[in-house]
């Protein structure tokens, strides 16, 4: 029978201004900033954008302190603070008069937005206060009903699994199964065990940030139930998936698993997971945008050969993709992903045009509703804080690197105008060697890295206690190496009937992740690959995220138009 634990920690008591329970309005309070922001935008009241801009990254930041429980309550008056000082009263006032003139235009999108952020408060609140209602309920039942919702990862001689709780077939909230054997991802397991809640005084901080109620260790299981309807398919598929990979050497079969299939458990294993932190390409072997796009394109390539419709054959890919994402566990990163794809077909059908921040902020929105503790998953403010920075820092990279390509075409012209002989032949070749494609690839794919990880930088160091200073050189050399090792892999899967093609596929991509992962510790023994931060997290996480204000407040646009 199940007892909940007499652990004196265990105590219910609601939530101060540091508590985790907070973090998830402010980060709805910041992605209806980034909605209101681009209507602003659109309605041309630049002034108020900008404004709106600057309490994005505040919020941010007060976001990711707030997390950690660092700064008490007065950084809300730091935050008005540095509003009125950066932008004065004048500057505040007289935009927020002209937008309520113009109200009638764009006062729904306010309306809406912070009708969202009112409704998910009040949501907290709740699930706050009848907290200690579900766990006395959990507590007093002879069995437990739980769906698993991720991969089991091996801690300390046991497996941790996410997991769906029921009572009387009804949602109760999410809880970790502690069990000697693995379980079965999306697979419905009858139990019997030992209750443990967590709570926000104890050292599951981050997990009941995440709304985790607790720990249920397994004694017995009384029965299994395998998924079945679409979730089925999708474990069938990633199940014969998996068993494919499986046969190649270890090393390749976990990068493979973790890359396509979203099982990283053997990276984790292997020690590899660190590795790839280090070299800052951790998010090559997360299944996200770049995955779920490739995969995209394979489907619509397929389906532009079919006597379909447009809408009907994107329609159709979003559909598949949604089953790829469903075969890969789910991840937050990967919804994301999946979400912009939506927007992006949904805008296409209803002739609106796209913006990337609109369909970001959108699809978090929505995240965040069906699940409001995702806002405090590392994934899920990482992702979206990732494609926001690119899209608000990407015509500042695009303009850095095409200043620096002309300065060093235009210096080896000048030199080759003044030199003779053979050294005029080198610096002719080397002028041709800059032009190719490949290059100005690679230079745009510096730039997006650079983007990303300045974007991510105050949540990466609050997060990770650290920053990779080898990331840009790694994601420029290993990231296309990676993309065709993934390829090679998916090809492998295809080709699986035939058994010697597909063992010769297996055997080339072991000996490219072979090479990739020497690559990787010989840049992760670079001096200062990676700085640690540990100590200091605090005050560094607050320096990036006032670098990024001001960046994104005084530098002027490089272009006539913002990519927004």
């Amino acid at each position: 029978m199940y007892s909940k634990s007499q652990d004196k920690y265990d105590e219910f008591s609601l939530p101060r201004f540091t508590k985790p329970y907070l973090p998830p309005i402010l980060a709805v309070y910041m992605t209806a900033h980034l909605v209101l922001f681009l209507v602003l935008r659109s309605a041309r009241l630049y002034e108020m954008a900008r404004a709106q801009k600057l309490i994005v990254y505040l919020s941010s930041a007060l976001d990711l302190l707030c997390s950690y429980a660092i700064i008490p309550a007065c950084i809300g008056i730091a935050c008005v603070g540095c509003t009125v000082l950066l932008y004065r009263c004048a500057y505040v006032a007289a935009p927020w008069y002209i937008f309520l003139k113009r109200s009638k235009k764009i006062g729904w999108m306010v309306i809406i937005t912070a009708g969202i952020s009112c409704v998910l408060g009040i949501f907290l609140v709740y699930q706050t206060c009848v907290r200690q209602h579900v766990l006395q309920h959990i507590s007093a039942r002879n069995e437990l009903k739980c769906m698993c919702i991720a991969d089991s990862r091996s801690v300390f001689h046991s497996y941790v699994t996410p997991a769906k709780i029921f009572v009387n077939d009804n949602y109760v909230g999410t809880a970790e199964l502690i069990s000697k054997e693995v379980l079965e991802l999306y697979s419905t397991y009858t139990v019997q065990g030992q209750f443990k809640a967590y709570t926000s005084d104890s050292t599951k901080l981050s997990s009941c940030a995440q709304g985790l109620l607790g720990s249920v260790t397994i004694e017995r299981v009384h029965h299994v139930q395998k998924p079945v309807g679409l979730y089925g398919l999708a474990s069938f598929i990633r199940l014969q998936c998996m068993n494919i990979l499986k046969r190649s050497t270890p090393e390749h079969s976990a990068l493979m698993l973790a890359s396509i299939c979203g099982y990283k458990e053997p990276m984790h294993q292997l020690g590899m997971t660190d590795l790839f932190r280090v070299c800052g390409i951790s998010h090559v072997v997360c299944v996200s945008g770049t995955h779920l796009a490739l995969f995209s394109l394979l489907i619509a390539k397929i389906l532009s050969h079919m006597p379909l419709s447009l809408f009907t054959q994107r329609i159709l890919t979003l559909c598949l993709s949604m089953v790829f994402v469903m075969s890969c566990g789910m991840p937050l990163s990967a919804l994301r992903a999946w979400g912009l794809v939506a927007c992006s077909v949904f805008a296409d059908f209803f002739r609106a045009q796209r913006h990337v921040i609109s369909s970001v902020s959108c699809t978090a929105l929505i995240m965040i509703v069906v699940n409001p503790w995702c806002a405090c998953d590392v994934s899920f403010i990482l992702s979206v804080s990732c494609v926001i920075g690119l899209a608000l820092f990407g015509n500042y990279g695009n303009f850095l690197v095409e200043w620096m390509y002309v300065k060093l075409l235009r210096t080896l012209s000048y030199l080759r105008s003044q030199s003779e002989g053979h050294l005029k032949r080198v610096l002719e070749l080397l002028i041709h060697g800059i032009q190719t494609k490949a290059l100005t690839s690679a230079l745009q794919v510096a730039s997006m890295s650079l983007c990303a990880q300045v974007s991510t930088l105050p949540f990466s160091i609050g997060f990770f206690q650290g920053v990779s200073f080898i990331a840009v050189l790694s994601n420029v050399i290993l990231v296309p190496c990676m993309v065709y090792t993934a390829l090679l892999a998916v090809l492998t899967i295809v080709c699986a009937p035939c058994v010697l093609v597909a063992n010769l596929l297996l055997c080339v991509g072991s000996y490219a992740t072979s090479a990739i992962l020497l690559v990787l510790k010989l840049f992760s023994k670079f001096p200062s690959a990676y700085v640690s931060t540990d100590g200091h997290s605090a005050g560094a996480a607050l320096s990036a995220a006032v670098f990024l204000v001001v960046i994104a407040y005084k530098w002027p646009r490089p272009g006539t138009h913002d990519v927004y």
